[in-house]
């Protein structure tokens, strides 16, 4: 069951325990992604995907075709090793159009 959200991200779960994600590239190709975190990381990266599979895109303040994400930067909701990552709902609001 979708929850009812506000416009804002206000609601998403706050960041705790320590996370990191970084890719591994051979030949200049991304061959492998890495996710490490502790216990209390690993809780919180579940939460957010929990988060976002719970989303009701339709509901949110954003135009028709528009999909939801959630960005993970370093030094914020990564350990600075880690490179950008960023949580996407693949439906679009509006048609349920999916990107791939």
């Amino acid at each position: 069951m979708a929850r009812e959200l506000t416009d804002s991200y206000s609601d998403v779960p706050a960041h705790y325990g320590t996370l990191s994600i970084a890719p591994t590239l051979l030949n200049g190709q991304v061959v492998k992604v890495t996710i490490m975190g502790d216990s209390d990381g690993m809780a919180y990266l579940s939460d957010l995907l929990k988060y976002m599979a719970e989303l009701d895109v339709e509901l949110r303040n954003m135009p028709d075709g528009a999909r939801a994400h959630f960005p993970l930067r370093p030094g914020l909701q990564l350990h600075e090793l880690s490179c950008e990552v960023e949580i996407c709902r693949a439906e679009a609001k509006g048609s349920g159009e999916l990107p791939f």
